[in-house]
């Protein structure tokens, strides 16, 4: 499983990167896993509790460490996982409880811990305008409907942006940031204008706004079936998918795509069905019940949702990759499971 995981062009490529994307997935995927062995209720899995506790601390620093919005998925991951355990499981007693409250200590301090170190080691780029709600907003209304907007737009806004400018910032995504950070620098009183841009566009085309939300959350939640729908261009191919390809392809563009391609087939028409089929079997039931499934779920959706509803600069599969990586892991167990787990499932069952 692990084999047929690795091998994937796409998870290969991030993880021969200089970026941090690999590495903050894969922290992504042992944090679940470890959270789901720490809450698991068998006997093997009590023995062993503080350990995998630790490994999931260990697992939650690295990630947050790796991307900064990772900090907010490691955050709810805990949170998820302490509910689980409180609502789910056994009541607890009064000592249970105490060792649940220091766990819990922990993993606050751990997360505060990431959150300080990331504040006196980042530097601040001045051609970036701060990740606060007011940009997130602008970046996820705005683009690419300025130009569209602009007939709407108060006197006072298009004293500060030309039509011509406002063209330019729809032509390209990374043209965001550098309008706004031009902006603010001009005058901070532009940041009023800029959220009355986001008002007025928001208000001016709200089903435009509200579908493309909804398409990048389902594109973030399901980057295995977008990414090459994509690719083969049954959807609209987006800036940061074509990048991302063409980054792949640099060196060798004939076998990137033999390679590409040959691997994305053989997830949806093979390996796919296959876990379908397993997925609704009678032998696997059991397993949707578990708390890593939901960890699993609860991972990819958070995720999904920072990022869809946090930047409208389309999807991007390398802020989708934690669920590119969990999805695909998920679909090759299935798959294998329902090639061999449930022939040994029936012989067992059959003596």
């Amino acid at each position: 499983m692990v084999a047929l995981t690795v091998t994937n062009p796409l998870v290969a490529h991030f993880a021969l990167s200089l970026m941090t994307d690999s590495l903050a997935g894969s922290f992504t995927m042992a944090l679940v896993a470890c959270l789901a062995l720490a809450i698991d209720d068998s006997a093997w899995v009590r023995a062993r509790r503080r350990i995998w506790l630790g490994v999931a601390l260990l697992c939650l620093v690295l990630m947050a460490w790796s991307r900064v919005e990772k900090l907010y998925v490691a955050a709810a991951l805990a949170l998820i996982a302490g509910v689980w355990l409180v609502r789910i499981r056994r009541p607890l007693g009064a000592a249970p409880r105490r060792r649940l409250a220091t766990v819990a200590a922990l993993f606050v301090a751990a997360l505060g811990a990431v959150l300080l170190l990331n504040r006196a080691t980042q530097t601040f780029n001045p051609r970036r305008p701060p990740l606060d709600f007011s940009g997130l907003a602008f970046s996820r209304v705005v683009w690419p409907r300025l130009a569209r907007v602009y007939p709407y737009l108060a006197p006072e806004a298009q004293a500060q942006i030309s039509y011509a400018e406002a063209v330019n910032f729809d032509a390209h995504n990374n043209h965001v940031a550098l309008l706004r950070s031009e902006l603010l620098e001009r005058s901070a009183d532009n940041r009023r204008i800029l959220d009355e841009i986001t008002v007025t566009t928001l208000y001016t085309f709200p089903l435009a706004v509200l579908g493309k939300t909804g398409f990048d959350v389902i594109k973030y939640a399901l980057p295995n079936i977008a990414f090459p729908l994509e690719c083969a261009s049954i959807l609209p191919q987006s800036v940061p998918t074509s990048w991302t390809v063409s980054r792949m392809a640099e060196a060798h563009p004939r076998l990137t795509w033999i390679a590409l391609a040959s691997a994305e087939a053989f997830f949806l028409f093979v390996q796919l069905p296959l876990a379908v089929v397993s997925a609704v079997s009678r032998t696997t039931r059991r397993l949707w019940s578990q708390p890593i499934f939901w960890l699993t779920a609860s991972a990819i959706l958070i995720n999904a949702m920072l990022f869809g509803l946090g930047s409208g600069l389309d999807a991007h599969i390398r802020y989708a990759l934690p669920a590119y990586l969990m999805t695909h892991a998920a679909v090759v167990f299935l798959s294998l499971f329902w090639l061999y787990g449930g022939n040994a499932v029936r012989r067992a069952r059959g003596r």
